[in-house]
């Protein structure tokens, strides 16, 4: 690739494209110009799903397409990818609990039960929820990240900003 870059005819333009750009080697970065794009808003991605769905006919719940374009961090390639999992099982009908469960979302519901049993010192009760969250097939990594998420999602609405899509008020 290296002598192939340094020897490009005049008329031939490389685009290399990846998420991870710390593991293309020094040698090759070097001999490029490099542009970072933005990730792409969450609202953005789930019209972009709605726009998708809607031209092949296949019914979905909102709530559903927010969860994978959140799930998606930023990256339409990547909702593509879930959204199209997704459907493969879905049987024309991307549903919300269709995607919880195939992205492994915990529900805030259960996260708030956790906080509760913390803020409440009841350790018996919050290692026995957590089991049960890991014995149902959640990974760490979803569970912690998942939670982190709503702790911070709390702060805010707590704060005064009252937005629904980053926690429901009950």
């Amino acid at each position: 690739l290296l002598k192939t870059l340094e020897e490009t005819p005049n008329n031939v333009i490389f685009i290399l494209a990846t998420t991870d750009p710390f593991k293309i080697p020094d040698t090759i970065l070097s001999r490029t110009l490099r542009f970072d794009f933005k990730r792409v808003s969450n609202d953005e991605i789930s019209n972009h799903l709605k726009n998708i769905l809607s031209k092949e006919k296949i019914k979905y719940e909102d709530l559903a397409l927010d969860t994978i374009a959140f799930k998606a961090e930023g990256s339409v390639r990547d909702a593509l990818s879930m959204l199209d999992k997704i459907i493969a099982y879905s049987h024309s009908n991307v549903s919300y609990d269709l995607v919880k469960d195939s992205l492994g979302v915990i529900e805030d519901k259960i996260f708030l039960k956790l906080f509760n049993d913390i803020c409440n010192d009841n350790s018996e009760s919050l290692l026995s929820e957590i089991k049960k969250i890991l014995d149902s097939g959640y990974s760490i990594s979803d569970f912690i990240s998942g939670f982190n998420i709503f702790l911070s999602n709390c702060l805010l609405y707590t704060s005064g900003y009252k937005n629904n899509k980053l926690i429901n008020s009950d």
